[in-house]
């Protein structure tokens, strides 16, 4: 019976312990390079470059300041596709406090059917990459006239030189 017992215990750590130490000692190995690349003040330099590194890919997806009345232009030009009439639109332009970024607020009210109206939108958010549509309010002066009045809002993204 002791033979067995033996045999028993033995198994047992062979099959489920030995591999739980070997993990322990693999977790300890992480553990200690963790710990000397935290105390290496180089690392740091790079975590800072890297981060740089991946502000200005971010950048880089916006298109330059100096380009804005080309994207206006698409815009108008989504307008014009659909025969849409542009009542006197409102544009500010704000700039981010830190970082590159420059914001166009573009308020447009638009006359034209429900369906030329919808299909502007989706021309302007296809065409223009850097456009976020913000807002949009529908009016009718009569409930059977089919012109409707909307005050569509968009905001460009572009990044300073």
């Amino acid at each position: 019976m002791g033979l067995v017992l033996l045999a028993a215990t033995l198994i047992f750590d062979l099959a489920l312990l030995e591999p739980s130490y070997a993990r322990i000692d693999t977790l300890h190995e992480e553990i200690a390079q963790a710990e000397a690349q935290a105390k290496h003040p180089a690392r740091v330099a790079d975590r800072a470059t890297l981060a740089e590194q991946q502000l200005n890919h971010y950048y880089s997806y916006f298109p330059p300041q100096n380009s804005a009345p080309d994207w206006l232009g698409k815009i108008f030009q989504a307008a014009d596709t659909q025969t849409l009439q542009l009542v006197q639109g409102e544009y500010r332009v704000k700039r981010t406090e830190t970082g590159k970024l420059v914001h166009y607020h573009i308020a447009m009210p638009v006359k034209g059917t429900y369906t030329q109206i919808r299909h502007f939108i989706a021309a302007v958010l296809a065409s223009v990459p850097a456009v976020s549509l913000d807002h949009v309010s529908f009016e009718r002066q009569k409930i059977e006239d089919p012109i409707l009045t909307a005050k569509v809002t968009f905001t460009l993204y572009m990044v300073t030189s």
